[in-house]
């Protein structure tokens, strides 16, 4: 029997909260929210658009162990954010096109619920993935 995903979204408050898909992600019980980086675990894959370190499937065992980190802040003040120290093991995605209305066809301007469905789905975990969105 496979162990379920541990998800974790960091929370910034930068947001609309109508709108923020971090919080629509808790409100349907799917992930666990912090609203302090101190409060991420140390060890879990941190997806952080700043890494110079690429997420890949070999990521899936650290996930498997210690849990997947989204960070929901906005765009804006993201840079300031995420170059603070940020707990666990910071990765970055691919490339990927944006599908979300606001940064609609924007390279890597993803929502969180985006960027976790990709870092599931490459790690290999499709239907932790598809229960997401």
């Amino acid at each position: 029997m496979q162990k379920q995903v541990k998800i974790i979204v960091y929370h910034a408050g930068q947001c609309d909260p109508k709108k923020c898909t971090g919080l629509k992600l808790k409100r349907h019980g799917l992930v666990r929210l912090v609203r302090q980086m101190k409060f991420l675990p140390k060890r879990a894959v941190v997806l952080n658009p700043f890494s110079e370190v690429a997420f890949s499937p070999a990521d899936r065992k650290r996930i498997e162990d210690f849990g997947l980190v989204g960070l929901d802040c906005s765009w804006e003040h993201a840079e300031k954010v995420l170059l603070k120290h940020v707990r666990g093991t910071s990765r970055c995605l691919p490339i990927l096109i944006a599908g979300n209305p606001v940064n609609f066809g924007k390279p890597t301007k993803l929502t969180t619920v985006e960027a976790l469905v990709a870092a599931l789905y490459i790690a290999g975990f499709k239907e932790e993935a598809l229960q997401l969105l």
